[in-house]
């Protein structure tokens, strides 16, 4: 069996945000590349005391379309 890697999933959204908390809703990809998607990783470092949810979004955004 060959599995090749996904595309990117579709209609990455933020529905809503908390200082500590983010919900972001996620349209499977395209193309699986064989294999069903069944979940992503989101992580992010708080490297500042200020919470930036743009700048956030901006590098999660940035991250799923690279898987």
């Amino acid at each position: 069996m060959c599995v090749a890697v996904p595309d990117a999933p579709r209609s990455v959204e933020v529905l809503s945000s908390l200082p500590t908390e983010i919900l972001v809703s996620v349209r499977a990809p395209s193309e699986d590349g064989g294999m069903p998607v069944t979940g992503y990783r989101v992580e992010f470092e708080d490297q500042a005391q200020d919470f930036d949810l743009g700048k956030l979004f901006s590098l999660l955004n940035e991250h799923i379309l690279s898987l």
